[in-house]
């Protein structure tokens, strides 16, 4: 299972050899989410890491618009990154994937993609943006 606890274990906050922390969870539901992303955040400040929203999703474009809308605005209202773990073209609907042809998902990628770089960060990435 991929969840948001075993993204959250504290051995990962505290070693050394981590600087980056990805956090990972299917959940459509926004409010848990929210609570995870705090926890995440107060975590990675707590140790001198950073964390980002990289594994999320549905099933087919329906549910996968729906996890793009909810779990990417709510990592925009904590400041948290976030970045789709795999972006394909061809036609393998009802996975975990993200389709180009999927017009619902693509849609709400492109969406939130244009609002997360208006999106303020809760911590510095000046290895990408000056």
């Amino acid at each position: 299972d991929v969840d948001y606890g075993l993204s959250l274990r504290l051995e990962n906050f505290q070693c050394s050899a981590i600087d980056l922390i990805s956090l990972h969870d299917y959940t459509m539901d926004g409010d848990y989410s929210r609570r995870k992303f705090q926890e995440a955040i107060r975590l990675a400040q707590q140790y001198a890491k950073r964390v980002y929203v990289e594994e999320f999703g549905g099933r087919g474009d329906t549910q996968m618009a729906q996890a793009l809308n909810i779990i990417r605005a709510t990592a925009h209202q904590q400041g948290l990154p976030w970045l789709v773990w795999q972006i394909v073209s061809n036609a393998r609907s009802e996975d975990y994937e993200f389709f180009t042809n999927d017009r619902t998902a693509w849609t709400a990628f492109e969406h939130q993609a244009y609002w997360a770089q208006m999106s303020p960060s809760s911590f510095q990435w000046s290895e990408i943006w000056n």
